[in-house]
């Protein structure tokens, strides 16, 4: 047992699969596979599937080192910043690169979904109007272009939300153990003065606007973005004034679904 112990965990199949699996969750297919012919699957049937990163003490570990180093730091230059957002940013920096890659992804997917959809209506019009006019070459890859398009959302939309939800998931973790190790540091006094109440919702409820929010927190940016480009695109097509009044007719949707949502 003593020997076990000493060897390395093997990897898990997250950290085992290629690009192609990654992008496609076919590393799950083990446990589809599983589930199918037994139609009973237990607590640990999906343990090989966690990556090593997502285990508890390790994240909880990450965070207090990063912590202690970032404190030491400020607490020299007689600084009091926010430690818990900086400590989050730091160690998850390389995720939320990869976070804004997709959506970029998805964002260009949804742009230009629509001009290889014009195109091949376009080519139609013209073999209809005149057979035999237009390659029919052509038509067939404006035909593939758009059917690449609706593929290619469906693999990067859930890769992600995947990412968003995984990065959301251990943020979630890392802040509720640092949240159970301050209360346990804290002295009789502090604690006679601390309502438990308080701790209970921080530690249970609020934490989980980590996994809300860090599936579209992207958007904040990427919105702007994405509406822009179709401004853009829609004034090379009919001109200023009425991509602006389109636009103003869809912004002018985002009061009555606040107030809507206010109301309920």
């Amino acid at each position: 047992q003593q020997q076990q112990q000493q060897q390395p965990a093997s990897r898990s199949a997250y950290e085992a699969a290629g690009l192609w699996s990654r992008v496609s969750f076919s590393w799950v297919g083990p446990l589809i596979h599983k589930g199918w012919h037994s139609l009973q699957l237990g607590p640990d049937d999906a343990r090989f599937l966690l990556p090593q990163d997502t285990d508890a003490p390790q994240l909880s570990q990450q965070f207090e080192t990063a912590y202690g180093k970032l404190k030491a730091k400020y607490a020299a230059r007689g600084k009091h910043p926010n430690l818990t957002t900086l400590v989050l940013l730091r160690l998850y920096w390389p995720a939320l690169l990869r976070h804004s890659f997709w959506v970029l992804c998805e964002v260009g997917i949804r742009l230009l979904s629509p001009l290889a959809l014009r195109e091949f209506l376009q080519w139609l019009q013209a073999d209809s109007a005149a057979p035999g006019s237009s390659p029919a070459w052509r038509g067939w890859c404006w035909a593939v272009a758009v059917a690449s398009g609706g593929i290619c959302m469906t693999l990067v939309h859930h890769q992600f939300f995947w990412i968003g939800m995984r990065m959301g998931f251990c943020m979630r973790q890392q802040v509720v153990a640092a949240i159970h190790a301050k209360v346990l540091r804290l002295n009789s006094a502090a604690v006679a003065h601390a309502n438990s109440g308080t701790i209970i919702n921080l530690a249970s409820n609020d934490v989980r606007r980590f996994d809300e929010g860090f599936s579209f927190w992207l958007f904040c940016w990427a919105g702007p973005l994405e509406a822009g480009m179709v401004l853009l695109m829609v004034s090379l097509e009919l001109g200023f004034v009425p991509a602006i009044c389109g636009m103003a007719a869809m912004l002018a949707v985002i009061p009555l679904q606040v107030g809507t949502c206010h109301a309920d």
